[in-house]
């Protein structure tokens, strides 16, 4: 996108930031719910989703904000597997 090193790196911070986010209220539902195998089955579909619509984007503002499906579905998913 021609950013330095430095914009480049803050411009990670609102995905992890959203990826916070998302894994506390992610994990939570999973477990209130017990149901952590349809939450991960959820959780992949949306990062290949993200994944596959970062790879097919030509504009990269459009594949920077398509990054966020990936980390807001795949953080939580580990923590999920891990629980």
């Amino acid at each position: 996108l021609g950013f330095n090193d430095f914009q480049s790196n803050l411009l990670t911070v609102p995905i992890y930031a959203v990826s916070t986010i998302s894994t506390i209220g992610v994990c939570y539902h999973s477990d209130r719910r017990n149901e952590r195998g349809i939450h991960l089955i959820v959780l992949g579909l949306i990062s290949t989703l993200g994944f596959m619509m970062m790879s097919f984007s030509s504009n990269p503002w459009l594949a920077y904000f398509f990054c966020y499906l990936p980390a807001t579905s795949l953080f939580p998913a580990v923590i999920i597997c891990l629980a």
